[in-house]
């Protein structure tokens, strides 16, 4: 998988920073950015709402709120039952259990950066149409979320719609151009770190990572339907403050779509429980703005009487909030756990197995933080270029009979698989979805038994990332025809003769050296996404893709045979690189603090 389509950077960038500057290790300098992120959060609020017209009451309850209320939990009884609690703290516990560190820092920036919309859209009002600091701003907080996390990127442009809808007074279609020439130049700040290929790809996989979007043929109806109603309602409520309109219209779409979402069967957007997250925010603002506004209108005695609540109140919740952060908080014990435990094996007896590990569940994500050895899946699938290693998955996961067992091996072996990590039922990890962690006892060597799970051994002829293949061995036909095993079978058993010689160049460029007879193939396990480039004595050979989405390069040599297999990005880098260099270049000349 090419470097660009892993995740977009910007986060994981400025913790690479911090470590190497401070001198802290890697995760202690991730909970202090993401921490900070997350302290930041509240007032990023604050900020968008005092830019709304909101007074000094009602910006600083909602930013009090947020910091240490979730009304998330009030609507949904999923999230609730996680919690263990109606009075946790959510975006914590997500960011500290779940690892969404990424998702809260997005929110914080991707609050910010509305703020800067909504200063870009009111200039309207005076006519201002040339580009000017605000939309210098708007577009600088823009790129920031787009390169920080894509589900808060979603999530500012749904908060963006609702904002055009709570300004009845400006006309839709000029918030519209104006919106738009923002967004493109925040992407053209962007597109460096996230290219046109990256988008290209999680665009591609939302139907196959997002099942339940994806199912749901009546989504855009719907959709349109909702967005109809809040263009409606925001006329209607032209009368409240802008900041409580907005706030209105925001959280009655994310009413609409985050709860009750699953996953695996309906959606109206991708991931949409994710989004309670944002839910909270809008919650937030609302409950603020309403309090406010009622508060304006009681006399003096009652008003004391009010803040003497409101402070008890903000007590009990602050109470609870530090109780349950005792367990969110909880240092993890890595060496108990059998995800640290059996990567750390299969590092440290490498010699007793050759070629990929298949890791399952949550071992997938954790593998590659502990060691560095290669592996079929890992994090995360919106950036996956094929879908066939989570068909391998399916197959080995659920495989169950005797056949189906020795059909999953057969898998294993064409992916280049030299070692299973089995989950059995006291594992630690998450997922749960390996069906009986014994199932390949006596079809496969047991390296290790340990922490609840069985290692084993993938014996197969050819576990490294190449191997040679005669002409009719190549894998062409599709995974569900008839003929597949046997043609697997022939594909797995390769050519016998000696593996080439692989050397890699640097992390987009690899030599391989092999000796080759007429006809002959050579089949590199790695996806043939565009991009790829391959040459022999300078000159361009094809590059054919197989069954499993690898690549198969036919070299026509005789004889010893170098092949230089080589990836460039699409777009080339210098292309985004300048867009980004012109539009930080345009930023500095409009902007004035």
């Amino acid at each position: 998988m090419p470097f660009e389509y892993v995740y977009v950077p910007l986060l994981h960038t400025v913790v690479a920073g911090v470590a190497k500057g401070s001198g802290w290790g890697a995760a202690r300098a991730y909970h202090v950015v993401t921490g900070v992120g997350y302290c930041l959060g509240p007032v990023a609020l604050y900020v968008l709402a005092r830019t709304m017209a909101a007074g000094p009451m009602a910006a600083m309850t909602a930013g009090l709120l947020y910091s240490v209320f979730s009304p998330s939990l009030l609507f949904m009884a999923d999230v609730r039952a996680d919690s263990g609690t109606l009075f946790a703290g959510r975006r914590l516990r997500v960011m500290t259990v779940f690892g969404e560190g990424p998702h809260v820092m997005g929110m914080t920036l991707a609050t910010v950066a509305l703020a800067g919309f909504y200063r870009c859209l009111a200039e309207l009002k005076s006519g201002t149409t040339k580009l000017g600091s605000n939309m210098a701003w708007a577009a600088i907080g823009l790129a920031l979320a787009i390169m920080t996390n894509t589900p808060a990127t979603l999530m500012l442009v749904v908060a963006l719609l609702c904002l055009f809808f709570s300004l009845p007074d400006i006309s839709f279609g000029r918030q519209v151009v104006r919106a738009g020439v923002v967004a493109v130049w925040g992407y053209a700040i962007a597109c460096w770190a996230v290219p046109p290929s990256y988008l290209k790809m999680v665009f591609r996989n939302l139907g196959a990572t997002h099942t339940g979007f994806a199912a749901g043929g009546w989504r855009w109806g719907l959709l349109l339907g909702l967005l109809l109603l809040l263009y409606g309602l925001g006329r209607l409520l032209k009368h409240l403050p802008l900041y409580l309109r907005f706030g209105l219209l925001y959280c009655m779409f994310l009413l609409t779509v985050s709860p009750g979402a699953d996953s695996g069967k309906f959606e109206l957007l991708p991931e949409a429980g994710r989004f309670h997250l944002e839910l909270e925010l809008a919650v937030c603002l609302v409950i603020a703005g309403v309090f406010a506004q009622a508060y304006d209108q009681l006399s003096r005695p009652k008003r004391m009487m009010a803040m003497g609540v409101c402070l008890a109140s903000l007590g009990l919740l602050i109470g609870s909030l530090l109780i349950r952060v005792k367990f969110d908080l909880i240092p993890a014990q890595l060496e108990s756990q059998s995800e640290f435990q059996s990567a750390r094996w299969l590092a440290d007896h490498g010699s007793e197995w050759q070629g990929r590990v298949f890791a399952p569940g949550s071992n997938s994500f954790w593998l590659n933080a502990f060691t560095d050895l290669p592996q079929v899946t890992g994090c995360c699938d919106q950036g996956r270029s094929s879908e066939m290693p989570g068909r391998l998955a399916a197959v080995v996961n659920l495989a169950e009979t005797s056949e189906q067992r020795e059909r999953a091996i057969l898998w294993l072996k064409a992916f280049g698989v030299g070692a299973v990590i089995a989950p059995g039922a006291k594992s630690t990890e998450e997922y749960k979805d390996f069906r009986r962690a014994e199932k390949f006892k006596g079809m496969l060597p047991v390296l290790h038994e340990g922490a609840g799970d069985i290692l084993y051994q993938v014996p197969n002829t050819a576990p490294g990332l190449v191997q040679i293949l005669n002409a009719d061995q190549q894998l062409e036909v599709p995974f569900d025809s008839p003929e597949f095993y046997l043609k697997l079978e022939r594909y797995v058993a390769g050519s016998g003769d000696v593996a080439p010689t692989v050397t890699w160049k640097n992390s987009h460029a690899m030599n391989i050296d092999a000796v080759l007879k007429p006809g002959q193939i050579v089949n590199v396990k790695i996806s043939n996404v565009p991009g790829w480039r391959a040459t022999v004595g300078g000159k361009r050979i094809p590059i054919v893709r197989d069954a499993l989405d690898y690549m198969t390069v036919k070299p026509d040599c005789n004889g010893a045979c170098e092949i230089r297999l080589e990836w460039s990005s699409p777009v080339p880098v210098w292309v985004t690189g300048l867009a980004s260099v012109i539009a930080i270049l345009l930023c500095l000349l409009k902007i004035r603090v």
